[in-house]
């Protein structure tokens, strides 16, 4: 067995950064050497100190793989200051639309990602909502996406998306123009969406209810074959029946897609997703093991929902 890669985290000190450490220090073919936090060094986070270095101090320690888990808009100076061999995989907006960045959706992009070093994550409303809409890529004229996430999806800085007394019994809308990941969605699925974006009183997961205006009419049971057999194959997509919960998708590497509605040229999807883990770190990992030629599910353990 060849040694572990060693891995550095930049940033990652709220929820995800504790599940990706969570996740990589289960991961037999990779090694956390660093977690830089240059606003909280000293603390500790699931069992690793954090440190404060610049980008060039963290260039000479020689990493195989570097995770970015910035700020939008903070991620360019670590970017550059880190070598070409370096695989880089970013958790912000930064890069999703730079054509010279890999976009790690991986059920979509799973052949490009591998031996690819500069890897934009996507976001954890556009995972769900892509990966419902891709089984009818060729026949989508149009979508419109009802989101709600848990105000874990708000961070860990204060504010009133992720105020638990504000939410209390309550739904909040917001964005519901020009919301980043609705640009992303339109950018990488390549179709006309429509993003209303809500955040609700639960901590983690995201339910994103799909409608679809079709180019032509389907059938449910056609609808269904090509959603079966586009991830066949994947196992961090669970296809479903019913309408998938919320509380289904919590704490499970996967996303839940079902609850299939069609009449005619009309299509409703229902997927739900951890947006700590599948929208997020779990995602993040599959994508560091592709760009660094590793077994894609490498610590991620597969619950019993989950296929195997």
């Amino acid at each position: 067995m060849s040694a572990p890669k060693r891995i550095g985290l930049v940033g990652a000190r709220g929820f995800v950064g504790q599940e990706l450490l969570t996740l990589l220090d289960a991961d037999e073919t990779c090694v956390v050497d660093v977690v830089v936090s240059q606003g909280a060094p000293g603390r500790t986070l699931a069992g690793h100190t954090l440190v404060d270095l610049s980008p060039s101090t963290l260039v000479a320690r020689a990493l195989d793989g570097v995770v970015l888990g910035l700020q939008n808009g903070q991620s360019a100076a670590w970017v550059q200051a880190l070598g070409s061999d370096v695989v880089v995989v970013d958790l912000s907006a930064d890069w999703r639309f730079d054509p010279m960045w890999r976009y790690g959706l991986v059920e979509k992009e799973r052949a490009r990602l591998q031996g690819s070093k500069r890897i934009a994550n996507p976001g954890c409303y556009s995972t769900a909502a892509q990966l419902a809409l891709l089984p009818f890529h060729d026949i989508v004229d149009r979508a419109h996406v009802f989101g709600i996430s848990g105000y874990s999806g708000a961070g860990s800085s204060p504010s009133k998306r992720n105020d638990a007394a504000l939410l209390h019994d309550n739904l909040m809308p917001y964005d519901l123009i020009g919301h980043t990941q609705e640009k992303e969605m339109r950018a990488q699925a390549g179709v006309d969406v429509r993003f209303l974006p809500h955040v609700a009183s639960f901590f983690r997961g995201i339910s994103c209810t799909i409608a679809v205006d079709l180019k032509q009419s389907v059938s449910l049971a056609e609808a269904g074959d090509r959603l079966r057999s586009r991830y066949q194959h994947d196992p961090l997509v669970r296809v479903v029946d019913e309408e998938p919960l919320v509380k289904d998708a919590v704490g499970r590497h996967s996303v839940q897609i079902g609850g299939l509605r069609v009449d005619g040229k009309r299509l409703v999807v229902v997927a739900t997703l951890d947006n700590l883990l599948k929208g997020a770190a779990s995602q993040a990992l599959q994508n560091l093991h592709l760009g660094l030629g590793l077994p894609e599910l490498a610590g991620i353990a597969l619950t019993p929902k989950e296929p195997s």
